[in-house]
Formats: structure tokens, sequence, C-alpha cells
């Protein structure tokens, strides 16, 4: 049976930070991630599917991690971007659902 919703691909401009949550009506899934066409050296570029038509708005979060970083999260590798003309490599992650921290 062919899915009823339909699908639409979304981009959003994003900091060069350790981590970013990002709310998307029907989000689905990251697709890629880029260097920023206007501000290549402090912004990353991440498209992600969503199902509009489904109505709820989703969180999810995108954890940046430079090369030999050490992480603890449970993010999804979506893709490696380079800036700064080489000198910085960021691996992308993308965590849904979000995994809550435990609370003291």
């Amino acid at each position: 049976m062919p899915n009823p919703y339909s699908k639409s691909i979304h981009r959003q401009t994003i900091p060069i930070t350790d981590q970013i949550d990002l709310t998307a009506p029907g989000f689905i899934r990251v697709l890629h991630v880029a260097a920023s066409r206007e501000t290549p050296n402090t912004e990353l570029e991440v498209w992600y599917e969503c199902a509009p038509d489904l109505g709820e708005e989703i969180t999810f979060r995108i954890h940046v991690e430079g090369t030999g970083h050490r992480y603890h999260h449970r993010g999804t590798y979506v893709g490696t971007v380079s800036t700064s003309g080489g000198m910085f490599i960021w691996h992308l992650f993308a965590e849904y659902p979000i995994e809550r921290e435990a609370r003291p």
C-alpha cells in the first residue's frame, strides 16, 4: 500500500558546534551535510526529509565531532565535511529519538 503522506526535503544552516537540536514537522531522517555556501568556515548546511502532512513537530539532534574527538552519543553517522581549506574535518551524526540525559 502506498504511503498516503507526501514527503519533502528541507535545508537548514547550523553553526559548527558540539550539538544542536532542530525541530521539523514530520521529521523522517537526515540526508546530507555540507559546508555552508555563505559562511563555509563557521556554519554547515543539513538536508533532511520530512512528511509535513503528519503535522507533528519532531525534534532531532545533530552532533558535530572533530576527527580524533571522543564522543558518547548514539547518533547515526550522516557525513563528513571539510572546512577552512581542509584544516578542519567535521563528522556529523543525527540522533532521533533523542536520548535524554540522566538526572542526578
